[in-house]
This record gives C-alpha cells, sequence and structure tokens, in this order.
C-alpha cells in the first residue's frame, strides 16, 4: 500500500534527521543519505497522499503509474498509451517472453543498465508530457529515473577522484582482469565457448604487455592505485580496447580516455581515420563519438563486433 510504505519512509527521514536544517550525522558516510519509496498506483487508495507526505518529509518518491512495468517498457521503446496494470504487463510479456506477470518479477539487471540511459531520457520526456497536460501523476508515468539518476550521483559523490595516465607494462595484469571480467558480465553470452576462450587470449596478462611494449597507444583511468577503465589503439588507429568497471560507467570516464587516446595518435600522425570493432553494448557510445557502422554484426571465430569506423580530422 502507497501510503503505509511512505509512512514507514517518513518515519525513517525523521529519524535520520532528513529535512532539518541543523541535521548531525552519526558518521561522514551518512552525510548525503536519502529515503526513497518506491511504489505503483495499481488499484492503490491514497496514492496522491503518500506522494504528499514524503515530498513532506523530505522522501525521494520513485512512483509508477498504473505500475513499475511502465519503468521496463522504457527500457525497450517509448510507451505512452494510458493503460490499466493488466495491459502494461501484457505488453512487456510481449517484448520480453521471460517476464511473466504471475510468478517472480526478477528482471536481468545487466541487461537493464545497457539501456538506463535511453530509459532514463524517455521516463523524463513522459513526466513533461503528463505535467503539459497538467496531470502529473497519470497515465503512464514514472519517477523511477529520478530514483537511478540520484544513486549514481551518490556513487560519484562516494567514489575517490580519477586520474588518467599512459598504461604501463606493469598494469598488464590489472588490465586484463578488468577487460575480461566486464565482458564478462556484458559481451561473452553472446560469443560461443571458442570465441570467449580466443578474446581470453588476446587479453592475457602477456598479450597486454606486449601490446604497450610495442608502442601501441595505451590509457587507464585510476581511482587511487586502481584501474577501472582502459582503451588500446593498435598501429594509432585500430581501437582494439575501451573498457570501464561497471560500477563506474556513466562517469565519463570512457570518454575521457578516448580523447586522450585520439590526441596520442593524431599527434603520432594519425590523419583522422580510425577503426574498431564493437560489441552490441558499446555501438551507441561509439554513436556518439561520430563513429558508424560499416557493415552489419559479424561472427570472426566466435567474436562477435560490428565493424566501425570514424573519418574525422576534428
Amino acid at each position: 500500500m502507497p501510503y503505509t510504505l511512505a509512512n514507514s519512509a517518513a518515519k525513517k527521514a525523521a529519524a535520520i534527521g532528513i529535512g532539518k536544517k541543523d541535521r548531525q550525522a552519526r558518521s561522514s558516510f551518512e552525510e548525503h543519505d536519502q529515503v526513497w519509496a518506491v511504489f505503483d498506483r495499481d488499484e492503490h487508495p491514497r496514492f496522491n497522499d503518500a506522494i504528499a507526505l514524503c515530498t513532506r518529509s523530505g522522501v525521494g518518491v520513485a512512483r509508477s503509474n498504473p505500475c513499475f512495468e511502465v519503468w521496463l517498457l522504457l527500457h525497450e521503446q517509448d510507451f505512452n498509451k494510458p493503460d490499466d496494470r493488466h495491459a502494461v504487463q501484457a505488453h512487456l510479456k510481449a517484448l520480453r517472453p521471460e517476464y511473466d506477470p504471475d510468478r517472480a518479477k526478477s528482471p536481468n539487471f545487466s541487461e537493464l543498465l545497457k539501456t538506463l540511459d535511453i530509459a532514463e531520457k524517455r521516463a523524463a520526456k513522459l513526466l513533461e508530457r503528463r505535467e503539459a497536460e497538467r496531470n502529473a501523476y497519470g497515465r503512464p508515468s514514472t519517477t523511477v529515473h529520478e530514483l537511478t539518476r540520484a544513486i549514481s550521483t551518490a556513487a560519484a559523490q562516494a567514489m575517490p577522484p580519477i586520474t588518467y595516465r599512459p598504461g604501463l607494462p606493469e598494469d598488464a595484469a590489472a588490465v586484463s582482469t578488468l577487460i575480461i571480467n566486464v565482458q564478462r558480465e556484458f559481451t561473452f553470452r553472446d560469443f560461443t565457448t571458442e570465441g570467449q576462450a580466443l578474446m581470453q587470449e588476446f587479453c592475457a596478462p602477456s598479450a597486454i604487455k606486449k601490446y604497450i611494449e610495442r608502442g601501441d597507444i595505451y590509457f587507464v583511468a585510476c581511482a587511487g592505485a586502481d584501474v577501472i577503465g582502459v582503451i588500446g589503439v593498435k598501429d594509432h588507429s585500430h581501437m582494439m580496447f575501451n573498457f570501464v568497471r561497471p560500477a563506474w560507467h556513466r562517469q565519463g570516464i570512457s570518454t575521457h580516455l578516448w580523447q586522450r587516446a585520439k590526441a596520442a595518435c593524431l599527434a603520432a600522425g594519425n590523419t583522422g581515420t580510425f577503426t574498431l570493432r564493437s560489441s552490441a553494448f558499446a555501438i551507441p557510445v561509439y554513436q556518439r563519438w561520430g563513429f558508424a557502422a560499416t557493415g552489419e554484426a559479424v561472427s570472426d571465430r566466435g567474436i562477435v563486433y560490428t565493424p566501425m569506423r570514424l573519418s574525422s580530422k576534428s
């Protein structure tokens, strides 16, 4: 029940002093604590009252009307139909056959993470439509994107400063572990067993060390002494690796690495043309940088990729 949940959240917020100007955190870890309530409209009573209570109490609200599945739909496509929850759930099941509204609703969070950016933008646009209609809480709408953005902001505040430097041979083991772990989470599912083994061979510490020592352009991003991101460019023109640890995604790290690597390649004589082989997950990132696909996705020895190219002197 939304109001019951909102009431519990309000009590929690009051207990830790949220909303008080003279709030005294018990430790530095609590200084930026937030309390959020997540609930759906469904057919529950006092939905608007629950939102009002949270607002008065300094509690964040991640609300959905008619149901949370609106947020999941926005990971798949734009959605702007004033359907009830049963119709929304049926629509999601048509797009995601593994979803079952009558059983445990456990989404694949790794898959959702891939489309978080676009889902947040779609949710914000949907909210603008409802507000323009003077029906901010109407169907369909969700503010779950405000919660995910708050989590990202809080995570960034809690993390140590990021530094960037050229990659060194002694970084090889850390870089190899980073690349393989990210691939296991986001791309290995698209590869055959042969492809997975081959990629691990390409990314082995000895291979990474060889690439750096032969003069390939490598930059790493570090949090303290910890390597959290890497980019590697062969022959000053072909991007071999571009990976960031998932906990540090959406911080602009990959872009900063690319800017440094690109500048180093141009300084070494590259005239502005770069190529790469992209996983499906990374294509939107490369498109934002100006790369375009030069063909359809292919499988080479079990490794699936889309060839892409950038031709620009900017």
